[in-house]
């Protein structure tokens, strides 16, 4: 007979292979949707996305978020199971697994919370646009969502312990691009205008006035430009991120940024072009949720982290809480290497259950 147990793990090992990118999610949307059949919920699938919905007969419903995409990284970690192309370098397939048993538990054992929920899971965190989207279908306002949460891996935090914070956790971020145009020559014949040049002293010049502190910062990691070594290189692209827990602080940055990039020009005789408006606000937990989460299970304080989610959209409307749980020592997020000890699902699911008692609003 097959555990609980057994099924979570194998959930997790089976979204693990299938590894998928953003709004590309396709087998990972055909899986859970067929796991979730015979739950006994209401489920609501987009081209983009699946949702399982629980109804209590309640006038309010609690979503619980758990994220889809991998991330386009060849898998070194040796598992059995490792994913051939893509893969799940932050612990979405976890994630999924946590959600998709909770909803197991709740539809097979006939649980009841105070609100209705609503398990949703959504595309392309690691990109841009998956917390709009959700946001943005029919089936979000259907089932009236008044708060949500969300549970998220972490590594060198304590194993099994889930820690949260109030107000900020995650920061805001904003995708900077930068770019420069000059003029193309030989360089033998010095009549270019270097649009490279411009860029690194753009890219020096923000290293130096926007120093990385606790409350946010820039950085660039890639930097493009050029023909040939003995070209004057025409055009110059850097891309970056900028990160942020107050938007004073995104403002001043963006500031500073866009008057170095005019003064570099003037200087230079280049030409250029600066964005930094994609992006995602910070993630700020709700006080009276997370007063209400530490009811029912032990939570411990975390420190602000500087990492980016997409689930602040969702906490800019609704009331909403991001918890961490602590997977131990383990390769970073984002590694080629991450993996975790799989008992920690076990713990994620013990954990939503208990807090879905306590987690609303009234």
């Amino acid at each position: 007979m097959t555990s609980e147990t057994d099924l979570l793990k194998a959930d997790r090992r089976a979204l693990h292979f299938i590894a998928e990118c953003a709004w590309r999610e396709k087998k990972t949307i055909e899986y859970l949707y067929e796991a979730a059949r015979d739950f006994g919920c209401r489920i609501f699938k987009t081209e983009s996305c699946v949702a399982l919905f629980f109804d209590f007969g309640k006038s309010s419903t609690v979503a619980f978020r758990a994220e889809m995409d991998a991330l386009p990284l060849s898998e070194r970690t040796g598992l059995s199971f490792a994913a051939k192309n893509n893969m799940h370098a932050c612990g979405h397939d976890g994630h999924m697994a946590i959600a998709l048993e909770v909803a197991r538990i709740v539809g097979k054992k006939g649980l009841s919370f105070p609100d209705n929920l609503l398990i949703v899971f959504e595309p392309a965190e690691e990109e841009y646009g998956g917390a709009q989207y959700l946001l943005s279908q029919p089936f979000w306002q259907e089932v009236n969502v008044t708060s949500a949460f969300a549970l998220h891996l972490f590594p060198h935090l304590p194993f099994g312990n889930v820690f949260s914070r109030e107000g900020t956790i995650c920061a805001g971020t904003r995708e900077v691009n930068v770019a420069f145009t000059g003029k193309s020559a030989h360089v033998a014949r010095g009549e270019g205008v270097d649009a490279l040049s411009a860029a690194v002293e753009f890219l020096a010049r923000t290293g130096d006035e926007i120093k990385r502190s606790e409350d946010g910062f820039v950085s660039f990691g890639k930097l493009s430009g050029g023909v040939a070594r003995n070209v004057v290189c025409a055009r110059a692209e850097a891309e970056g991120t900028l990160r942020f827990f107050e938007k004073e602080f995104a403002d001043k940055a963006i500031k500073k940024m866009t008057r170095a990039m005019n003064e570099i020009c003037r200087k230079r005789g280049v030409t250029g072009t600066f964005d930094a408006q994609r992006g995602i606000p910070p993630v700020v937990n709700d006080k009276k949720l997370l007063a209400r989460a530490k009811k029912a299970w032990e939570i411990f304080p975390a420190k602000k982290q500087l990492i980016g989610d997409d689930f602040g959209v969702i906490a800019e409307s609704v009331p909403s809480v991001y918890f961490l749980l602590g997977a131990g020592e383990t390769a970073d997020l984002h590694s080629d290497a991450f993996d975790f000890d799989e008992r920690v699902l076990r713990i994620g699911v013990d954990f939503c259950l208990a807090i879905l008692e306590k987690i609303r609003l009234g």
